[in-house]
């Protein structure tokens, strides 16, 4: 289909799919510092998980995305990881 575009990965990211999710959701997605799919989302929204929840989720996992990103270009010393080992 033209103009449509089609995930592919673990966690694709289609606009359609991505339109249909509430808007705090899209909210969450849209403002994390790594690129997050659509289908996890959609996913636990259609599995009964209530829109908190779901963002939530997507929090959790952009962090530790972002956490990991961090830890592989800067290493461990890097202030976001420091902090999030409590150290």
């Amino acid at each position: 289909m033209i103009g449509s575009n089609h995930g592919r990965g673990r966690n694709p990211f289609t606009f359609a799919e991505f339109d249909a999710l509430p808007r705090p959701v899209r909210d969450v997605i849209n403002t994390t510092w790594v690129g997050l799919g659509s289908r996890r989302a959609r996913m636990n929204l259609m599995a009964g998980k209530s829109v908190a929840e779901v963002c939530a989720i997507e929090r959790a996992v952009a962090r530790g995305r972002a956490r990991r990103e961090i830890l592989d270009a800067y290493g461990p010393d890097h202030p976001f990881v420091r902090e999030a080992h409590g150290a």
